[in-house]
């Protein structure tokens, strides 16, 4: 069987607030995405499960997931690296259409986890979360390594 490890970032600040953002009271809660826990073994053919929650301002109702594969030297929140799309699932690469889809399908209980099923040696690399409600983007990524041979 291949083993994959499956590293997670720990948790960052969200980068991209509008200037209405920028003058919110203290009390608001930050953009913030954690990844939980930082390492997961898959073996291939089973599944995966990306565990993520996050936070946002108190006037912000995200919509939207979206995650992305992210290709060596590209931008990650392209169209075409899109591998689960909670609105347009048809937006999804044709590799993980019908592979990936959220644990909890309610955005506004704050977890944005996926599960991929029926892993591929392919599925190796960095991905990407974005929640919608604006131009909001996380950036942090979380990465998937094989560990082992066939």
């Amino acid at each position: 069987y291949v083993l994959f490890s499956i590293a997670f970032c720990i948790t960052h600040d969200c980068i991209h607030f509008p200037p209405s953002e920028l003058a919110a009271p203290p009390t608001a809660s930050p953009w913030n995405i954690i990844f939980s826990p930082a390492e997961i073994t898959a073996e291939k053919g089973l599944y995966a499960v990306l565990s993520c929650t996050f936070t946002h301002p108190d006037n912000i109702k995200p919509t939207t997931a979206i995650w992305f594969k992210c290709l060596t030297n590209d931008r990650c929140d392209q169209d075409r690296n899109i591998i689960f799309h909670s609105e347009t699932p048809s937006k999804a690469q044709e590799g993980f259409k019908q592979r990936v889809s959220l644990l909890e399908t309610d955005l506004t209980k704050k977890n944005c986890s996926v599960i991929i099923n029926d892993i591929r040696e392919n599925d190796a690399g960095e991905y990407q979360c974005r929640m919608l409600e604006g131009p909001f983007t996380y950036p942090q990524k979380m990465n998937i390594t094989v560990t082992g041979t066939a």
